[in-house]
């Protein structure tokens, strides 16, 4: 079995055959609990819809090929907990086993999770996202895996991850912040300037310095807050043969839309969607043959051969039933 859809026709081939058989049990597991499996298992691809999918499709990370200093964005925040446990479970064991074997492409991958309080809290439910940024906080560095977080509230954050951290940096804070007994050993002196900072200003803790030191950052040469959205304002949702054209011009610059129109005229849009990831995925040479090889064969009609029409038989002139 390669996919979710070869899973769900060897549960209905079982269940097939059990009821033919007219049998309750299979290998002494009971019908009920076959059922109950395959629905928990057929439901993943439906609530991680875009992350699992029935039919195979595979769209990774370049594991054994990361490119030094290169960057690559998971955005899990709007995603159920399941599926981030499973991205992130994904991710780290695939980036422990290849750094154990020194065959990622780099010697140090440094993994950023923004809003580190949302996924590894001091309190709250065990869940397997915090148990690998535990992993990665505690025993990451000798593998050359080195956790990067920003958090609003570092109180907030599981003890473990912050004792483990090496550098910290601070903004302004307010004074219920301040209170929290994660700052009992910075001095009155420092959490009064902590939170009277000007923007641009941190502070940086680390090991090797006795105490805390204040930095500036110049201004960022960026538009901030809602200038750059309002100055260039997000781009209209296009239609599915817009999309595809852009996503296929990136390997083959001579696709068309007219063209694209043709191919996909009877195929439905799980169809085009499932066509367009297999194109990106092989990258093929010719790009318009193997993308139109996704789709299902147009028969062009033929007119059936008609059979020349017999003369009608005269009837005789004297005939006086003839018409």
């Amino acid at each position: 079995m390669q996919s979710f859809a070869d899973l769900d026709k060897w549960f209905r081939d079982v269940l097939r055959a059990m009821e033919a058989a007219d049998d309750q049990s299979w290998r002494t597991h009971h019908v009920a609990t076959i059922r109950k499996v395959r629905n928990r298992l057929s439901n993943i691809s439906t609530r991680c819809a875009g992350l699992v999918t029935d039919d195979g499709t595979v769209s990774d990370l370049p594991f054994g090929t990361f490119e030094d200093r290169a960057v690559y964005v998971v955005d899990v925040a709007n995603l159920e907990e399941d599926a981030q446990d499973l991205i992130f479970a994904r991710i780290v064991s695939k980036l422990r086993e290849h750094l154990e074997r020194r065959d990622l492409g780099v010697k140090h991958v440094i993994v950023f999770v923004d809003e580190l309080n949302k996924y590894a809290p001091s309190d709250g439910q065990d869940t397997y996202v915090r148990k690998m940024l535990l992993d990665i906080a505690e025993r990451g560095r000798y593998l050359g895996l080195v956790l990067f977080s920003a958090q609003q509230f570092r109180s907030q954050v599981h003890r473990r991850v912050v004792g483990n951290s090496g550098t910290a940096l601070y903004g302004r804070m307010d004074a219920d912040e301040l209170a929290t007994p994660g700052y009992m050993v910075l001095s009155p002196a420092i959490k009064t300037k902590l939170a009277t900072l000007d923007k641009g200003q941190l502070m940086v803790r680390h090991p090797h310095f006795t105490q805390p030191i204040f930095v500036r950052f110049p201004r960022p040469a960026v538009m901030l807050g809602r200038d750059g959205a309002e100055r260039y304002p997000q781009a209209a949702e296009v239609s599915l043969e817009h999309a595809i054209v852009r996503s296929l011009r990136q390997l083959d610059p001579a696709i068309t839309l007219g063209w694209v129109k043709d191919v996909i005229a009877i195929a439905t849009e799980e169809e085009v969607v499932r066509a367009r990831n297999a194109t990106l995925h092989a990258r093929p040479e010719d790009v318009k043959a193997f993308f139109a090889g996704q789709f299902r064969r147009i028969v062009p009609p033929r007119q059936a051969a008609r059979s020349p029409a017999q003369p009608l038989r005269t009837t005789p002139a004297d005939d006086p039933y003839g018409f």
